[in-house]
């Protein structure tokens, strides 16, 4: 049996998905959660009872909390690490750096470890370019995207397959002023496009990818919801359609619209349903040595990302809806 460790345990996506799927498996036989909040052990199985959505009573007894701050992983976290040990961080980009320093500062403790962490894996390009040089080959990202069955179904049928139309479409009814602090610096695009939606594009067609980057560009808009309580530049919807000489590429994504959520591959669509069990999946697969790492694919991902951000095709002031 594995430890896990999870940086950032009280992260919205461990509230609402991370608690419950790890409920469902065992693969862990202790599970240390670490946080910044000055709680006890007691205190944070209060949280995970009252505030964690679905079913975490099979988590009880393996959990211990961990109180400490972003950099002091050496005093926190060192002497807990071992073969086997997963160190799954759910926080903001901005704290990824002293999680990847302390993992590249102590190669005969962390070596046998994974370290695991949340998209995005940096807030832009050259963010990105600066955590590159830390990442070690126990250095991992997880998309839930990939894990998603019908996704992954689409992956299998038209892998290395000739592409002549491509299109992710995810549309949520949901808002997002309950995440305010984070959208506020990323919003939809960054979230979505440079990680999700291209990480599935690349499982089908690999290093066909970068053809996007000389791709004639027919839409590339931005858009957010009349209702937004943040900033007025910040995107809670995206279109963009980039056609290239052999294939038609769409990428659309928005918040409080009606729910639709699918997947257009040549002539043949393909309804993407809500399952709870992509971290379930995710971690299966880690443990059985399964997972199809792209931390290195970044590069490719935040180029096209990148360039598309600086063709931008509205306003200054994105348009409302």
């Amino acid at each position: 049996m594995n430890k896990l460790v999870i940086i950032g345990s009280t992260s919205s996506i461990c509230r609402n998905k991370v608690f419950h799927n790890l409920n469902t498996i065992n693969v862990f036989e202790k599970i240390y959660c670490y946080g910044w909040e000055d709680w006890t052990t007691i205190d944070f199985i209060y949280y995970l009872c009252n505030k964690v959505q679905g079913q975490v009573s099979n988590l009880i007894d393996k959990i211990e909390f961990i109180h400490g701050n972003y950099n002091d992983y050496d005093t926190t976290l060192l002497n807990i690490i071992d073969e086997g040990t997963v160190i799954y961080v759910s926080t903001p980009p901005c704290c990824y750096y002293e999680v990847l320093k302390f993992n590249k500062n102590n190669p005969n403790k962390t070596e046998t470890a994974k370290f695991v962490f949340e998209k995005p894996f940096a807030n832009s390009f050259a963010e990105y370019k600066i955590l590159k040089p830390m990442i070690q080959d126990n250095v991992y990202i997880v998309d839930h995207f990939l894990y998603k069955t019908d996704v992954l179904d689409v992956i299998e049928e038209y892998k290395n397959i000739d592409l002549e139309y491509f299109k992710i479409s995810f549309l949520y009814s949901e808002d997002v002023e309950h995440r305010l602090g984070y959208f506020n610096k990323t919003g939809l695009f960054k979230d979505m496009f440079q990680s999700h939606f291209l990480a599935v594009l690349y499982g089908i067609i690999g290093n066909k990818v970068e053809e996007l980057l000389d791709a004639n560009i027919v839409y590339n808009i931005r858009k957010q919801y009349s209702q937004y309580g943040g900033d007025s530049d910040v995107d809670t919807y995206f279109n963009v359609e980039l056609h290239t000489e052999n294939c038609k590429y769409v990428f659309e994504s928005g918040k409080y619209l009606p729910d639709k959520r699918y997947m257009k591959v040549n002539n043949n669509e393909y309804v993407i349903n809500s399952y709870e069990n992509e971290y379930s999946l995710f971690f299966k697969s880690l443990i059985a040595n399964k997972h199809k790492n792209l931390i290195q694919r970044q590069d490719k991902f935040w180029k096209i990302h990148d360039c598309l951000q600086k063709k931008i095709k509205t306003t200054q002031t994105f348009d409302k809806y």
